[in-house]
């Protein structure tokens, strides 16, 4: 199904009033997805340090993900999507290298939606029946470009296109 992220939480950096669509086929998308189908709320952090800041504010919540692909000392699961549906629902702080980076990144936008392989119809299905504009952001890794990611949010793009939404531009149609 289709994961809407509430804005806010995180530093925001994308400007207000622009809808933001997230696609990460890393597991930070596909985790998020995963969690709140099994009943989890789920907490998107950006830093080690904001994980450790929101434990000792919610300290039943687990803490789970990653930093460059390895659990983090103290983390009670890594970043598999499949490990986290095992546990009952419970508030879950959520780090990843990339994904959940660029989740509070966008903290700004009036809609934000992770999007994986996993929900690529659904996702664009959605988005085009509540938005007029969006914007579709891969989320890379370490600070570079990830050719899954692109690849992702080139076919998100493309379901759009296959329910009416063109380009806004010509370099933007040349990316998808």
């Amino acid at each position: 199904g289709v994961v809407t992220v509430a804005p806010g939480g995180c530093g925001a950096v994308g400007g207000a009033g622009r809808r933001v669509g997230a696609f990460g086929v890393d597991r930070a998308a596909t985790k998020v997805g995963e969690a709140v189908g099994a009943g989890h709320r789920v907490v998107r952090v950006a830093s080690l340090e904001d994980a450790a800041r929101m434990r000792r504010l919610q300290p039943r919540a687990m803490l789970v993900g990653e930093v460059g692909g390895d659990r983090p000392e103290g983390f009670d699961l890594n970043n598999s999507p499949s490990a986290l549906v095992a546990w009952p629902p419970t508030s879950v702080i959520l780090l990843s290298s990339s994904g959940t980076r660029l989740l509070c990144n966008s903290s700004g936008a009036e809609a934000i939606y992770a999007g994986s392989l996993r929900n690529l119809r659904a996702t664009a299905q959605h988005v085009a029946a509540s938005h007029s504009r969006v914007a579709l952001i891969a989320a890379g890794t370490k600070g570079g470009r990830r050719t899954e990611d692109e690849v992702g949010a080139a076919w998100l793009g493309g379901a759009l296109e296959e329910l009416g939404w063109r380009p806004e531009d010509e370099a933007t149609r040349l990316q998808m």
